[in-house]
């Protein structure tokens, strides 16, 4: 253990903003703990627990205190959460940061209720303050009021100008809060002070119109900045969550200026391991060095008032576990890049995206990690950028340029029916290779079964699986030279339309379109060793003569993860079913295996008997040991 990260005025400590009293005691007694853990040749940064707070739970202002609340899209006011346009406010937490500069802390973290969504009790959050409608009514020239703002973000169809200028109206401010915090903390330490953002998920922050570039600018000192990333749950989930969690480090690396310090929070809440089991939060640490992490915050200890003798157990756990990170850390750089099925995201989508019915914050959330979670489900190792062969699920479609879709379209690109429509609708509907004629809602037709059409995807023809679980299905049909890979048919065995659909366009391109919602309904797709076939075959059809990605069979979600620089890779496996698993590897390009190891939770690593196949292209490994639980195969591949 290398540093301390103290909170202030945290969780069951918190009442809301401080006041000058309450200011003071926190400032005596984070100097006296900064002292004592010096003395104890650690390094200490700080937490200041919240900046416009995350939610109210019976909190208030303090009566010095008289900040404009935040208020939500549906005017519920706040009774503790600050608006962030409010000047006393944004004086107050300048004067808050500026005042514990002064005790020169390795980092000083934002907290991630620095956001506009998720303030409870506010539907979806705020700020849809009086102060902060006067900002937009001068950005746009126009008085207005609350209910014609949302009404016009929202409105359905093509996004109303308003949206945009609302999204930057927020950014702005949130920027200029951030500029005053960096400029106290400059002004006030004797040190070289650093400031950390943590953040949470993508898609919240592009509704709130985040301008990433902007706002680790701000918060920049002397070209240094921090980042927490958001990228795992609080308490014990599901080893298939992995995967998620996997994309998330992954992608956030694109937001970020080179050279961030970056170092997650291993979350555990509300602490112990009622909470989270040692070996859970083994995976998420794990994980996060895998990707090159440059330190590990670690929720360990409740912060009700405890010492660290109320909890031994954690001591022996971290002693458990130091032997396998540290592996992980000398052998996983963060210059090593993710390699796989590229996925297509953007930051600004919600600026772009079409809403149906306009009447919820949530119809603007795009979506960006659905066909990563199901790529990585079905074993295809992916990256979180573009790359030759490309996934494009849902309203997210509606983000890019024309001229990025035919670029897009010149490549491998896998398609869902809710991105079908929108290229539909753009004029790309030639180069997908089907003629999408709308949906059939699940109360107006009986569709029930997907059934294999082509031998070519790898399943024998007639072979059927569930699609009964989806809200809505394409009404979709290919077009000539389209190859139906799968039939969506009734519980009579009438077809009714094409299921998955690849064709090569006259761009040279090759597509795959599937006629499932899989941006908005992805967990309504029935996994099942078959479809993993049909999605894996698909991704070497759509690589065309070129290398597909690392693929993975021998049980359910494994999560492969393939990492390289230069010469060097090393191709990861987590294992996030709970029955053991012999995984077998296609690693295309792949010419030898050098050494195979084993990682389980809390334990030392271990080499792991592999035996390689050799083909014409690249290698397969295959383990000769079943791999348990959350348990990690790392791979040498020359």
């Amino acid at each position: 253990m290398d540093e301390v990260v103290l909170f202030l005025a945290a969780e069951e400590w918190n009442n809301g903003p401080l006041s000058s009293a309450d200011m003071e005691l926190w400032y005596n007694t984070i100097k006296h703990a900064k002292t004592l853990l010096e003395e104890a040749g650690l390094s200490v940064s700080l937490n200041p627990w919240a900046t416009v707070l995350h939610c109210d739970r019976g909190r208030r202002f303090p009566e010095e205190l008289d900040f404009s609340p935040m208020v939500s899209p549906s005017g519920v006011k706040a009774k503790a959460t600050a608006s962030f346009a409010c000047p006393k406010w944004r004086k107050y937490i300048s004067d808050l940061y500026g005042m514990f500069a002064k005790l020169n802390f390795r980092i000083l973290w934002i907290e991630d209720d620095f956001r506009y969504h998720n303030h409870e009790p506010l539907d979806w959050g705020g700020d849809f303050s009086p102060l902060m409608i006067e900002r937009f009514e001068k950005r746009i020239g126009v008085k207005t009021d609350r209910e014609s703002i949302v009404r016009n973000i929202l409105k359905p169809g093509e996004p109303h100008v308003w949206r945009r200028e609302w999204l930057r109206t927020w950014s702005e401010a949130q920027i200029e809060v951030a500029m005053s915090i960096r400029d106290a903390v400059r002004s006030e330490s004797s040190s070289e002070p650093i400031l950390g953002l943590m953040s949470s998920r993508l898609e919240m922050h592009s509704i709130e119109g985040r301008d990433w570039t902007q706002l680790f600018a701000a918060l920049s000192i002397s070209g240094r900045v921090a980042h927490r990333p958001h990228f795992a749950g609080y308490s014990d989930g599901n080893g298939r969550d992995l995967a998620e969690s996997s994309a998330m480090l992954d992608m956030q690396k694109n937001i970020r200026p080179p050279g961030t310090i970056v170092e997650p929070e291993i979350e555990n809440f509300p602490f112990t391991r009622f909470s989270k089991s040692d070996s859970y939060t083994w995976i998420h640490m794990a994980l996060a060095q895998l990707h090159g992490c440059d330190a590990l915050l670690l929720d360990l200890f409740p912060v009700s008032g405890v010492t660290p003798s109320d909890y031994p157990e954690i001591g022996m756990f971290l002693d458990s576990c130091r032997s396998s990170l540290d592996w992980i850390a000398e052998h996983f750089p963060s210059t090593l890049q993710t390699r796989g099925a590229g996925i297509i995201w953007h930051p600004d989508s919600a600026k772009h995206i079409h809403t149906e019915k306009g009447v919820s914050m949530e119809e603007l959330r795009p979506s960006m990690l659905s066909a990563a979670r199901l790529l990585n489900s079905f074993g295809v190792a992916i990256q979180m950028r573009p790359g030759r062969i490309n996934a494009l699920f849902g309203n997210s479609a509606w983000t890019f340029s024309n001229e990025e879709i035919m670029s897009f379209l010149k490549g491998g690109l896998w398609i869902d029916a809710e991105a079908a429509a929108i290229f539909q609708e753009r004029g790309f509907g030639r180069l997908i290779g089907i003629k999408h004629a709308g949906w059939w809602r699940r109360e107006e037709f009986n569709y029930s079964i997907e059934e294999v059409a082509e031998p070519a995807c790898g399943v024998r023809k007639g072979f059927r699986m569930n699609s009964n679980l989806f809200g809505k299905i394409a009404r979709m049909e290919p077009v000539s030279k389209a190859v139906e890979w799968t039939s969506l048919i009734t519980a009579e065995g009438e077809r009714c339309g094409a299921a998955l659909t690849v064709y090569e366009n006259d761009l040279g391109g090759r597509t795959a379109v599937s006629a499932f919602p899989l941006g908005s309904e992805e967990h309504a797709l029935v996994k099942c060793p078959y479809r993993q076939i049909i999605v894996q075959r698909m991704i070497q059809y759509l690589a065309g003569s070129e290398p597909e990605p690392v693929t993975v069979t021998g049980g359910a979600y494994l999560t492969p993860i393939d990492f390289a620089e230069a010469d060097h890779r090393q191709i990861v496996v987590i294992n996030g079913s709970v029955d053991p698993a012999k995984p077998r590897v296609r690693i295309p390009e792949g010419n030898r295996l050098e050494h195979a190891y084993l990682l389980r939770p809390l334990g030392k690593p271990e080499n792991a008997p592999a035996k390689q196949i050799t083909w014409f292209g690249g290698i397969t490994v295959e383990l000769e040991i079943p791999v348990p639980y959350l348990c990690i195969v790392v791979l040498f591949v020359k």
